[in-house]
């Protein structure tokens, strides 16, 4: 398998199994957002080196719309994945009710429409939210895991907003797909200072396919907030 397709793969294996309440802690005025340099570390079958993978994800809110006399929001996700050269970029977006936005919400069972696009394809309408187009919706919007525990309070130095006091949530699930078993670990750090809530989270995972070991860990820390976010994507089509 090459190793952008490897990569892409793993990445989506962490969307699909990750919970915990995504990165939308918070739901902000429209316009705002988030700007996280990612990092991915692991360390492929039948290897003792680990590999890194660079990129980044951008989380916005470009837009209200009422539905059904509810007011919605559209939440975008831009999320770039580089390699050897190689950029692969995604574009998701979801239009949600702002009830079912926040803390102990869990939005992604209640998406009203979605579109996806990848690099050098065109924007499709997303009708299945357990299909691979929706992978990145499913972890960045998931809902609350019952089995976090609450994190103390740590200062953390971050380059765009300085010193913050960030309390977190951690949890661990041991999850089985097929032949594979997986236990992954999230952790997030949060802010009110930060418009969607969370400044720093850590995903890690260990996974058995038939025998075969595959551990790794995703990191996001934010580099940048903002106020006047406008969409990549169609409302409608």
């Amino acid at each position: 398998m090459r190793m952008f397709s490897f990569v892409a793969t793993i990445l989506l294996f962490c969307a699909t199994v990750t919970r915990g309440d995504g990165i939308l802690y918070r739901l902000p005025a429209d316009g705002a957002s988030v700007q996280y340099d990612m990092v991915v570390k692991l360390r492929p079958p039948g290897t003792t080196v680990d590999i890194e993978i660079k990129g980044s994800v951008r989380l916005s809110s470009v837009g209200v719309e009422t539905v059904a006399d509810e007011k919605c929001r559209w939440i975008e996700f831009r999320t770039e994945i580089l390699r050897e050269g190689q950029n692969r970029t995604i574009l998701t977006k979801a239009l949600i009710p702002e009830k079912h936005l926040g803390q102990g919400k869990n939005p992604i069972d209640h998406v009203v429409r979605a579109w996806y696009k990848a690099v050098d394809t065109e924007v499709i309408s997303v009708t299945d939210i357990k299909s691979a187009q929706a992978s990145i919706l499913q972890t960045l919007l998931a809902g609350p895991d019952p089995n976090a525990v609450k994190l103390d309070p740590i200062t953390i130095e971050n380059a765009k907003l300085g010193k913050l006091e960030c309390a977190g949530e951690r949890a661990t699930r041991d999850l089985e797909f097929g032949d594979t078993k997986s236990k992954v670990t999230f952790e997030n750090r949060l802010s009110d200072k930060v418009p969607f809530g969370v400044l720093k989270s850590v995903v890690k995972f260990q996974n058995d396919q038939g025998g075969t070991p595959i551990e790794g860990e995703v990191t996001l820390d934010l580099t940048d907030v903002g106020e006047t976010a406008l969409t990549e994507l169609p409302n409608n089509k």
